[in-house]
């Protein structure tokens, strides 16, 4: 008998390259989802990135159901009890002042000391983890309710970066719809970055509809002009989007495609 790999799809196979942690204080304003699927996300400065990770310590997310299923009358139905332990472990390779403040919750005096209760802290954090993989695939997630659950400090080995691992508990939050996280996927690229060719007319007003052309372009996530959204947009074909206008200033507005594999610009004007 001959093995079946019909559907089988090495590009498709995520080998990690690279990633990141970011960490801000608890209330932080949420990454929005248009902006998660920018694949040139730029993080705003209440992010705070702790730094390089162990070769083994990329983001872990574990969901484990808590609590018995409630069982019903007909036999083999059961829902969920609705519990669940959520949490992201990993391992840091900088010690750093902020890797530490982080970790313990708490802040350095002027000097470079502070007591430290190993039996926690009460400090939240909003979390955002991103991993990188070879083929272009990108996955995200931001938890905007989360607390250090445990810290240790690696044994130091001669000649090899001392970790210091720290996992964090992710709790349920109305940001998530009473969930724990939000969670992207940019898949990997299946087709040349997009172009674009041409925009009609080149100027307009709010409320306007522009047709742009030009390859690649099926898959855009966003339409801008300037850095405002389009009031809405329509993905034609792969040659052509069209996107309404939104209100602003005029003058120059470069129209941006937010695309996965990459985004487009083309010069525009807003009468």
């Amino acid at each position: 008998m001959a093995p079946i790999t019909d559907g089988f799809n090495l590009e498709q196979v995520a080998i990690p390259i690279s990633g990141n942690l970011a960490v801000a204080d608890f209330g932080t304003p949420m990454i929005a989802k248009t902006e998660g699927s920018d694949p040139e996300l730029t993080l705003s400065s209440a992010w705070k990135l702790p730094g390089l990770w162990k070769e083994d310590g990329a983001p872990d997310w574990t969901e484990e159901p808590d609590g018995d299923a409630i069982n019903l009358y007909q036999d083999g139905f059961s829902i969920p009890s609705g519990l669940a332990n959520v949490t992201v472990a990993i391992i840091l390779a900088e010690s750093s002042i902020l890797a530490h403040e982080i970790t313990r919750g708490q802040s350095f005096d002027e000097n470079g000391y502070m007591e430290v209760d190993g039996g926690g802290t009460s400090k939240r954090y909003s979390i955002f983890t991103e991993e990188i993989f070879k083929n272009g695939l990108i996955e995200r997630k931001q938890a905007p309710n989360c607390n250090v659950a445990t810290v240790k400090l690696q044994k130091g080995e001669k000649g090899a970066p001392r970790g210091i691992e720290v996992t964090f508990k992710v709790n349920r939050s109305p940001l998530v719809n009473n969930k724990h996280y939000g969670f992207w996927v940019l898949p990997a690229p299946t087709s040349g970055a997009p172009m674009i060719a041409s925009v009609n007319p080149t100027s307009a007003a709010e409320d306007a509809s522009v047709t742009i052309t030009g390859t690649d372009l099926t898959g855009t996530t966003q339409v801008r002009f300037g850095s405002t959204n389009a009031k809405a947009f329509e993905v034609v074909s792969p040659t052509q989007v069209t996107a309404v206008v939104p209100a602003g200033s005029t003058g120059s507005a470069q129209i941006t495609l937010v695309h996965p594999n990459g985004n487009a610009t083309v010069a525009f004007s807003r009468s």
